[in-house]
């Protein structure tokens, strides 16, 4: 019998976790964004991010660039594949998520097609919401996949690990 509390629980980190780390402005925040990475670092849980992910943060300028990129540096990098893009279409399509912002919508489908546990975001407006995630899984259990969670940084804690 497998021990589902030995799991680790695997997590997809977004663009917006990545940034604040550095979000000085915000430190409640920052703190929790930290508290994750603390975690991680704990073998507590396992940190997941994309060619997507990666994609973005080379855009930010420097010296941001270089900060953002090392914190990045040994965390698993998933790709975005033809299986991805194709169900990032679909919540398109299904107008879950909007056309302009295409990239949620492969983050979310990066972490469903390689079976990962939860996408962690401060993007409340685009996928940090109830409704947004259960029309999420709504397309996910049509298209044959496993529902997934979103979730912010606060929601992440150690009790359960």
């Amino acid at each position: 019998m497998i021990n589902l509390l030995k799991k680790k629980t695997k997590l997809y980190l977004d663009t917006s976790i990545i940034n604040y780390i550095f979000a000085e402005q915000l430190p409640e925040k920052m703190r929790l964004t930290k508290r994750l990475f603390r975690y991680a670092d704990e073998a507590k849980y396992e940190l997941f991010v994309s060619d997507v992910v990666l994609r973005e943060l080379r855009a930010a300028d420097e010296p941001k660039r270089t900060k953002l990129l090392s914190k990045v540096e040994g965390i698993k990098e998933l790709l975005n594949s033809s299986e991805s893009e194709e169900l990032a279409n679909e919540y398109v399509h299904s107008k879950v998520i909007s056309r302009n912002f295409i990239d949620d919508a492969r983050h979310v489908a990066i972490a469903v097609c390689n079976n990962l546990d939860a996408i962690v975001s401060w993007n409340y407006k685009h996928l940090v919401n109830i409704n947004k995630t259960k029309q999420i899984n709504i397309i996910n259990e049509m298209m044959g996949y496993k529902h997934i969670e979103i979730i912010s940084p606060e929601e992440v804690g150690d009790e359960d690990v």
